[in-house]
């Protein structure tokens, strides 16, 4: 018994020296992070990057130095912030101002930690609607689009209204996406979705539409419409209409089981290889095997 007393005296203690470890660590980097020397300063925001959300205390000191006389740790306290998680909500203005910039870098990483804040981050959606919208690079349209998505349902309003109204056919394919990520909340909008993919032919648009059926459910009604589309659609020329069809029908397993004479002749005929697997495995989710 007093062995295995000392045994765990002695893991408590380690615990404790790792836990002043880490929190002396902590505090070493955010003095060096207000250094008058900029490369002291970069090196700080970069090793607290490293140490993830266990560095949470240096989120007042990374705000800060949001606003760097220096553009390199301008950047570096952002891409620190993205891996804080939601405890860097105090930082959401000082992000929403950097998503504003001309630097390509900074304002990527803005995004990123704003979406990685989560709900609490729900006062930026105008600016990464707007990025989203002008964005010349897609990968940047991309990120806020998934920022917006893991915002969550205080979005979709927003988004909406991109895959009705935008004339840009990149623009309502990436709000689609968005909307599909953030699955069964987007019911709602289904109606108007379903309006966008009836007088819609673009291949991707229509491609990004029924992969977020898949991933936000339909309702009966909604169901009704969408399952006809999609086995239409499982006899287009295009490759990724097919698969995508077979996807989105496999999503909705049982529920789409009229579908099942078409995945079949599809499992067994399509030309290409992926298609007739994404069929075979809709059929095994059916039939629920």
């Amino acid at each position: 018994m007093s062995t295995m007393l000392v045994s765990i005296g002695l893991v408590a203690t380690a615990l404790v020296a790792q836990s002043e470890d880490l929190s002396d660590r902590v505090s070493r980097e955010v003095y060096h992070l207000q250094s008058d020397d900029v490369v002291e300063r970069l090196e700080a925001a970069r090793h607290l990057r490293q140490l993830g959300d266990q560095a949470q205390a240096a989120i007042p000191a990374l705000i800060k130095a949001l606003g760097d006389p220096e553009i390199e740790v301008q950047r570096a306290a952002a891409f620190a912030l993205t891996t804080m998680g939601p405890a860097a909500k105090d930082a959401v203005p000082a992000l929403m101002k950097a998503t504003k910039s001309d630097d390509l870098s900074l304002k990527t990483h803005a995004v990123v930690a704003l979406g990685n804040i989560g709900p609490a981050a729900k006062p930026a959606i105008p600016n990464l609607v707007d990025i989203l919208k002008n964005a010349e690079k897609y990968t940047t349209r991309s990120e806020a689009a998934g920022a917006l998505a893991r915002i969550g349902p205080a979005a979709i309003p927003a988004l909406i209204k991109l895959v009705e109204d935008d004339k840009d056919v990149a623009v309502k394919e990436t709000a689609v996406r968005a909307l599909g990520q953030i699955g069964p909340p987007a019911q709602s909008v289904l109606p108007q979705v379903l309006e966008v993919a009836k007088v819609n032919d673009d291949p991707t648009l229509r491609r990004a539409i029924f992969v977020a059926f898949g991933q936000i459910g339909l309702d009966d009604k909604s169901r009704a419409i969408v399952i006809p589309m999609l086995i239409d659609a499982l006899s287009k020329d295009r490759v990724e209409a097919r698969y995508n069809a077979a996807y989105a029908l496999g999503r909705m397993g049982a529920k789409a089981k009229q579908a099942i004479p078409a995945l079949k002749a599809t499992a067994k005929d399509d030309k290409d290889e992926s298609v007739r697997k994404a069929a075979t495995r809709a059929l095994q989710r059916m039939q629920g095997s």
